[in-house]
């Protein structure tokens, strides 16, 4: 998912999903079932007792589309556009290089088998202005939009799950592994805003 910020500036949030444990269907039907369901993580319809992302964003936050790549070496990317600002009125943008991050979960410990979402931050009017830090009805929502898209992707067919690439690095080495994909069990979401050291201006 690609969007902007106040400034013209582009975010993006990167999602791994599989395709019938990596044997179904990836063509431009199953992709458009797939884009149906995955963008109300950001807009749209609230699972349940849970809410997408952008009703938390000053109407400065906007989503353009999302890309989606098949990666077989070979497919072309497919765009699907998206155009929607977040609910909260115009200029109550945080810092740019704010973000609130939902954590994924899988049943296994270590830094490859956990993936993080940095999502671009939440009007200031949502943060408490003694502690700084969002409210816990607007944690839970997003926890419970999260869940909900994790519990109804198996209904089409997919899964979501986090990817290893296989290339890292131990103790300022190379590393490498034979790529895999874990499927998520659960998530956190910190009420507390967080700034990826890259991103800081």
């Amino acid at each position: 998912m690609r969007g902007t910020n106040v400034a013209g500036q582009q975010w993006a949030n990167v999602v791994h999903c599989r395709s019938g444990d990596g044997a179904g269907p990836t063509d431009l039907a199953a992709i458009t079932a797939l884009d149906a369901k995955l963008v109300r993580l950001w807009t749209g319809t609230g699972y349940t007792s849970g809410s997408s992302w952008l009703i938390n964003c000053s109407a400065d936050t906007k989503t353009l589309d999302i890309t989606y790549y098949v990666l077989n070496g070979t497919a072309v990317p497919i765009v699907i556009a998206h155009n929607a600002s977040g609910s909260v009125a115009a200029g109550s943008n945080q810092a740019q290089e704010i973000a609130h991050v939902l954590t994924l979960r899988t049943n296994t410990r270590g830094r490859r088998y956990r993936g993080r979402i940095y999502l671009p931050a939440a009007a200031t009017t949502l943060m408490s202005n003694t502690t700084g830090v969002l409210g816990g009805a607007t944690v839970t929502s997003f926890l419970n939009q999260a869940r909900g898209l994790l519990a109804d992707l198996p209904s089409i067919g997919w899964k979501w799950g986090v990817a290893s690439y296989g290339h890292g690095t131990l103790n300022g080495q190379p590393q490498t592994w034979t790529p895999f994909f874990t499927d998520i069990q659960d998530f956190t979401f910190d009420a507390i805003p967080d700034v990826q050291r890259r991103r800081k201006q």
